[in-house]
């Protein structure tokens, strides 16, 4: 993982990772934490073609390989 950082929505986080040099995935989902519901977005250096080993699933995120982000804006 690049880092972890809160964003306000999925397409935001997905903004940070293309602009973020190495980011090729991210996940998006939500955390409570002290009754505060945090939307969290984490960057990734890997997708899960390229480390499949690597990947958990929790049913509160979503993954995005970020070549999929690309393909959609052009």
């Amino acid at each position: 993982m690049i880092t972890t950082l809160y964003s306000p929505s999925i397409l935001s986080c997905g903004h940070k990772c293309v602009l973020t040099s190495g980011c090729a995935s991210f996940n998006y989902g939500k955390e409570t934490e002290n009754q505060t519901i945090r939307n969290i977005c984490q960057l990734n250096s890997e997708t899960r073609n390229t480390k499949p080993l690597s990947l958990r699933v929790k049913s509160e995120y979503s993954y995005v390989d970020s070549t999929k982000v690309m393909q959609n804006l052009i």
